[in-house]
Parts: C-alpha cells; structure tokens; sequence
C-alpha cells in the first residue's frame, strides 16, 4: 500500500524563469543580430542535461561553477551549431545569465496536488539534487507546510543518481520504498536509481512526449494521483 509520495524539484514541481532557452534566444539576438528557435534552444538544453549534470556537490565556489557552466555552455552551442558564430571565450554566457533576475515558479498544478496528498494522509517529500538554499526556496513558494522530508544532496554529501543518496534518504527517515511513488524528470538521475533502490512506482514527469511510450511516464504533477 503507497503510504509516502516524493519529488525531485528542478524541471518536476518548479521551473526556472525565465528560462534557460529563453534567456538563450535574447542574448543570441541582442548580442548577435539574429532570432534563435526556441525549441532548438530547449531540445539542446534538454539533450545535455542527460550526459552532463551540475553538482552541488563538488561545485561549492564561484570559480568551479564559473568553470563548470564555461564548458557547459560550449557544448550547447556546439550542439546548436553556433560555437562559431556566438563567442563563448570569456565565459560571457555565465556573466549573462548572472546578471539577470531569475526566480523559481511552482508548476500549476503542485499546490492543489500537495493538499490532496496531505488530506488523503500521504507523506510528501522532495529529494533533490540541489544546495542549502532549497529550504528558503520551498518556503517562499508557499508549500513547505505541505511537505515533511526535505532531502538535500549538498547536505549530504552524495547526489543523484548515486544509490547512496537515496538509500541514504529511506535509511535515516526508516521509510519503506515498497509503500512509495517517486516522480522526477530525468530517466537517468530520478527513474534508474529510484527503480533500482526497489521504490515500488518510479515515474517521469514529460509534459513534452519524450518518453510517452513508458507506462511510467506523467504529462502532469497532478496525473500522480493516479498511481496511488
């Protein structure tokens, strides 16, 4: 019987704005003079976000990180075939995108699905890869009320898609992986690992059909409750 319901957070109950395609396109075009798809834009974050994943982990200062999205931003515009034409060289694509103002909106659904989820006597957690700053974060989009486990991996010194971050997570809190869904939106960082712990119903948030094939897949945070 499903007693506990889990989520990631980036790109599964919260998004970025704007986002990163978004702020992609108006830099290319400020900058460079010429409009670029947004949907390009998107499916070139979305493929390198497979093979290469931000650690909070081992990106704990502002050079590493600097470092880190340098190399990362190459690859997108690699990908995008513009590396060329939009010079990436003294990290300008960092510096753009810290200097504007971003801020984490709720999916529209998550509210309405975390109350249900609270009223019908479940537990509602969020395991993610992400920093310290996630507590505030959870805070100020008005649902920490509605969650009892917050499960951070720069706290803890592991992160997804290592096992040890979510055994870590079921061991402390003495939860049983049998009686528990788990959603989140990347097949190699959230689905593998939670399938493999033996979490009873692991499930992929794709609101864009990428994996519409897997009886796994959800379009929507609320469609969750149908695997209850």
């Amino acid at each position: 019987m499903i007693q506990n319901v889990f989520f990631d957070f980036a790109g599964t109950i919260a998004d970025l704005k704007p986002s990163s395609e978004e702020m992609l396109c108006r830099y290319i075009e400020k900058n460079h003079g010429f409009k670029l798809d947004e949907k390009k834009a998107r499916e070139a974050f979305a493929c390198l976000d497979k093979h290469m994943f931000y650690s909070s982990v081992k990106v704990t200062d502002f050079e590493s990180k600097s470092k880190f999205y340098q190399h990362y931003n190459d690859r997108v515009l690699q990908s995008l075939g513009l590396f060329d034409s939009v010079d990436n060289s003294e990290n300008q694509l960092f510096n753009y995108f810290a200097s504007c103002e971003r801020h984490w909106v709720l999916k529209s659904d998550v509210k309405e699905t975390f109350r249900k989820l609270k009223e019908e006597g479940y537990k509602v957690g969020i395991i993610s890869n992400f920093d310290s700053k996630l507590l505030d974060i959870v805070k100020n989009l008005g649902i920490s009320d509605w969650v009892d486990f917050l499960h951070i991996s720069q706290d803890e010194g592991y992160e997804k898609p290592q096992l040890e971050f979510y055994q870590g997570f079921f061991e402390k809190y003495n939860i049983d992986v049998a009686e528990t869904v788990y959603c989140g939106d990347s097949y190699i960082l959230d689905f593998l690992p939670a399938k493999e712990i033996g979490i009873a119903r692991p499930l992929i948030i794709d609101p864009y059909g990428n994996y519409h094939d897997r009886k796994e897949c959800v379009t929507t945070i609320s469609s969750v409750l149908n695997h209850l």
